[in-house]
């Protein structure tokens, strides 16, 4: 329920809890997974999308090409 609040266009969804991610795919988000060691061997499905850094995230959002 809670994520209803964010399911407008264009948000993002930065998750490192694989279901929480799956459920913010699922709500239309773009949706991210923080890499950790405990999630490190999830497979991304719905288009989400992993990544292992704060700075790896910030190069895809401003990446303007």
């Amino acid at each position: 329920q809670w994520l209803e609040h964010y399911g407008k266009p264009n948000r993002v969804w930065i998750e490192d809890k694989p279901s929480n991610a799956e459920m913010g795919a699922e709500m239309g988000l773009r949706t991210f997974l923080m890499l950790h060691p405990h999630n490190e061997e999830y497979e991304p499905v719905n288009q989400i999308e992993s990544v292992s850094s704060w700075r790896q995230l910030c190069d895809i959002l401003l990446d303007t090409d």
